[in-house]
């Protein structure tokens, strides 16, 4: 009988010990969803077209449409693009020089249409990449 004493007792004391390793690990569960909640999500940020600094004019992607993400021709208003472009963006870095300021429009139309130089060159580098 006494084995079956300490059997039990054994036993008890594992229950214990799981229930307080269980509470441990929801207490931290719950921590770390506090930190998630606490942690913020930048809806869109603004990029800097090429070869401005700082500016608040729109600009217009001249690169390729990206199904889902970007159509070719959209101006995006100051230069702020959402999360889905930011994304290509992070994929292809280069790819920032086909957001162009309305102003460069002209300039950038026609080396785009001259199928060389730069800007035709990650024109071409976005549309295979994507």
């Amino acid at each position: 009988m006494s084995d079956m004493n300490a059997k039990e007792n054994m036993v008890a004391e594992t229950q214990v010990q799981t229930q307080a390793k269980a509470a441990e690990a929801s207490a931290k569960t719950a921590e770390d969803a506090s930190k998630i909640a606490r942690t913020t999500v930048k809806p869109a940020t603004k990029i800097e077209p090429a070869g401005k600094k700082k500016t608040q004019e729109n600009v217009m992607y001249l690169g390729p449409t990206i199904a889902g993400k970007v159509k070719q021709g959209t101006i995006f208003k100051g230069g702020i693009l959402p999360a889905t472009v930011q994304e290509c963006v992070a994929q292809f870095p280069a790819m920032t020089k086909l957001f162009v300021p309305v102003s460069k429009l002209p300039e950038a139309t026609k080396a785009l249409n001259k199928k060389q130089g730069v800007l035709a060159a990650i024109y071409a580098q976005t549309a295979s990449k994507f």
